[in-house]
């Protein structure tokens, strides 16, 4: 058995993938003609958004269109991390490296 994708149920397929595109640099792979599926290229099933500077990150997801949850800030073990949502609600957590 291999773990092909996951699906994220959304009100706007294509919104999403906007946002997404400007906001995580993701590309798209296509949307349906209906705009109700559409998939991002990340590369493999993995789905992860860690920034070497994470303020920067955070910034340019807010101007995309995501939603301030949590500010970036330096957590006791010496990583930052700051918090959005995207245009459905969904929790995104920006991260630099371990």
């Amino acid at each position: 058995m291999k773990f092909g994708y996951t699906i994220v149920y959304v009100q706007d397929a294509a919104a999403t993938v906007d946002l997404y595109e400007r906001a995580f640099s993701l590309k798209r792979l296509f949307i349906r003609e209906s705009n109700q599926y559409a998939e991002m290229d990340t590369g493999t099933t993995k789905l992860a958004f860690v920034a070497d500077d994470v303020d920067a990150a955070f910034k340019k997801s807010i101007v995309a269109g995501a939603q301030e949850i949590k500010k970036p800030a330096q957590k006791p073990w010496g990583q930052t991390v700051g918090s959005v949502t995207d245009c459905n609600g969904f929790l995104i957590e920006l991260c630099s490296p371990m």
